[in-house]
């Protein structure tokens, strides 16, 4: 089963801000709801996404693969 579009937004969206936090905010998310979001993710890629820290959010080596490649394939659309 694929991820549904909004979650694949939000972590682009927080690969590009270096933020969770920021992130959330701008996908009208709530913190917890956007860190669980990312959770399933890395879930479902069976791979740490983002690493956390109080300073925001760096994008793992994978991470970085799955932000290009999801970003180019299925946010860009318009």
């Amino acid at each position: 089963m694929l991820p549904d579009l909004d979650s694949i937004a939000l972590f682009v969206r927080a690969a590009e801000l270096r933020s969770l936090t920021k992130a959330a905010e701008a996908s009208h998310l709530a913190l917890a709801a956007a860190s669980r979001r990312i959770a399933l993710l890395e879930n479902r890629f069976k791979t740490p996404l983002l690493e956390r820290s109080p300073r925001g959010v760096e994008v793992t080596p994978a991470g970085d693969r799955k932000s290009t490649r999801l970003n180019s394939r299925h946010v860009k659309r318009s």
